[in-house]
């Protein structure tokens, strides 16, 4: 069963690119950049469901054709339109642009076969299906109802996608509430930060504490500054203004000559955050 507050947003971290998770609820409203990204993604499958609403919809209705082998993706048939529709439109469409998101409804085929009113021209693919994926298997499937006469399978395909798109964009009204999976399918990659700082962020994340573990990962230590600053540029890049406030009130407890040791890459680094986060203004100083 899925869950709101027990689903894990995945970070790849380093150049080992090693697995972080860290809790999507609490990511998308701490972080601007993970809820923008939600925002984003989930207009862009909105768009597209959209667009294949559409499309089905001003679709003719399939019908019975006197020589249904002799149709193909040319002619001018009714059934043509219906199959071109549905291959080039839902499917191809889904292979090229939103494979695994919310817009994705070739998975939805699968569970048609199983609905329709008529099994025998189009089982679902075994496993030893001679095609080379899911998409080529349900394409020839389509073609094999045209060819095959079977129009009533055309048209309920047609209103069985339209169905499942809207209620897709029912859903993602609200996207934060969806498996981040289907809104963005892949891990956020952070190649040019250490699995220390990313420790430090995330436990700044849920605590407000900055706070490192010790080698034998047993006690919380103190933090020094060049882990601040990388951590700091962790919450800058992902715009969490929660974790920044923690971080600079941390820096302002330390002692001028902490500050002052810091090598200059970190005081270079340190001035150009300060700078990016004048610009989007998080209230840090507050």
């Amino acid at each position: 069963m899925h869950s709101l507050y027990q689903e894990i947003f995945t970070f790849e971290i380093g150049e080992k690119k090693k697995n972080y998770g860290v809790h999507k609820a609490i990511l998308v409203m701490e972080s601007e950049t993970i809820a923008d990204l939600f925002r984003d993604r989930a207009e862009e499958c909105k768009t597209r469901l959209k667009a294949i609403i559409d499309l089905l919809q001003k679709l003719p209705r399939a019908v019975s054709a006197e020589k249904p082998h002799s149709i193909d993706a040319k002619s001018n048939h009714l059934n043509t339109q219906v199959a071109n529709a549905l291959t080039s439109g839902v499917i191809g469409a889904t292979v090229m642009y939103l494979q695994n998101t919310e817009a994705d409804l070739l998975s939805q085929m699968c569970h048609y076969f199983k609905l329709s009113p008529t099994r025998d021209p189009a089982q679902l693919p075994e496993e030893d299906d001679k095609w080379q994926s899911l998409s080529d298997a349900y394409y020839q499937k389509i073609w094999k109802c045209v060819h095959t006469n079977h129009f009533d399978y055309l048209n309920f395909l047609v209103e069985y996608i339209i169905g499942i798109a809207e209620g897709r964009l029912e859903q993602l009204k609200n996207p934060y509430h969806l498996p981040y999976s289907r809104v963005y399918n892949r891990p956020l990659d952070f190649p040019n930060i250490t699995e220390a700082a990313f420790d430090v962020f995330v436990h700044a994340l849920y605590t407000e504490k900055v706070e490192g573990l010790n080698m034998e990962g047993t006690a919380m230590i103190p933090v020094p500054m060049s882990g601040m600053v990388e951590a700091l540029s962790i919450a800058e890049q992902l715009r969490v203004p929660r974790v920044v406030k923690a971080i600079m009130a941390e820096i302002d407890r330390r002692s001028v000559s902490e500050v002052l040791a810091m090598d200059m890459e970190d005081i270079h680094e340190f001035k150009g955050l300060l700078a990016i986060l004048e610009q989007w203004n998080p209230g840090y100083k507050d």
